[in-house]
């Protein structure tokens, strides 16, 4: 199953998977991530840092989706109007849950409040949101 997932994205069938074929894994996935944020993932998964992705590293993608999706799901606990967009307030209502998980707890929490910087009236989308909680390794 896992070849047949590789094979399906590796479009140009050199054995690899490279940036753009990644980004197409994503819009299947209905995420729309920015350039920097599929070379972030990729550079996570691409264990030998050649910049493509075996099948092997590929493995790795999942994971990585995984956090993805948890991610995903705790920007939909904050966002409590369900309007896609966080405020300052939604965070803070859900700051908690954040400081008190051991996996937030290297910073990137602060730089999430920091998207904020003294503006009350902005917002964070999911997609911001994601790409400040992702870690860059595993």
């Amino acid at each position: 199953m896992a070849d047949a997932v590789f094979a399906k994205y590796d479009k140009n069938k050199d054995g690899t998977i490279d940036s753009k074929e990644l980004r197409a894994v994503f819009k299947e996935l209905n995420l729309n991530p920015s350039a920097h944020f599929v070379e972030k993932v990729q550079k996570r998964c691409d264990t030998d840092g050649d910049g493509k992705l075996t099948r092997k590293e590929f493995s790795n993608v999942v994971q990585a989706f995984t956090e993805i999706n948890d991610l995903t799901k705790l920007f939909d606990q904050c966002d409590k109007n369900a309007d896609g967009k966080m405020t300052i307030k939604e965070m803070i209502q859900k700051a908690s849950t954040f400081f008190m998980d051991p996996r937030f707890a290297d910073g990137r929490m602060k730089a999430v409040l920091d998207h904020w910087a003294g503006d009350k009236q902005a917002t964070m989308t999911p997609e911001e949101f994601i790409q400040i909680m992702f870690k860059d390794r595993v």
